[in-house]
């Protein structure tokens, strides 16, 4: 039989799941350009400027939806903050 994993492992990844679901949700309500800015900077790497570039803005533009994309994340993850700083 398979053993199953310890209370306090089951616990991490229950929350991490819950954290990633939040993410997620939170995400997808972000108004489309945001949640395209943010996608190509944090889950494409690529830089401000290319993304300026690409999509015909300023860089301004750019750093403003990384901001308000940013300021949700943090605004529904604040209640993580111990959790997030034990998985570092």
């Amino acid at each position: 039989s398979t053993p199953k994993p310890s209370s306090a492992a089951s616990d991490v990844y229950k929350r991490q799941n819950e954290v990633q679901e939040i993410v997620n949700h939170t995400l997808e309500k972000l108004p489309s350009k945001t949640r395209q800015i943010f996608f190509m900077n944090r889950y494409e790497d690529i830089s401000y400027p290319e993304i300026a570039k690409k999509l015909f803005v300023n860089q301004k533009t750019v750093e403003y939806h990384i901001s308000k994309a940013l300021k949700a994340l943090r605004a529904v993850l604040k209640d993580y903050l111990s959790f997030l700083i034990y998985l570092i």
